[in-house]
């Protein structure tokens, strides 16, 4: 699995999955998309959860494939 920066030259991120079930994949998978499109933004008193791509839209491609 591989996350690109700007171009297909950089990569931010790459991973790979020898030997484990598809269900370790997938969960494994899940984790790096929250660690890069999921954060925290403090609003005055609180904290907010800030998606960038809906993870029910990532959960819902991953079972088409």
């Amino acid at each position: 699995m591989v996350k690109f920066g700007e171009s297909i030259r950089v990569i931010h991120k790459r991973a790979t999955f020898d030997q484990v079930s598809i269900l370790e994949v997938y969960e494994k998978t899940s984790e790096v998309f929250k660690d890069y499109y999921e954060y925290e933004e403090i609003q005055g008193t609180d904290r907010k959860k800030i998606e960038k791509y809906r993870r029910l839209l990532f959960e819902k491609q991953s079972q088409t494939q």
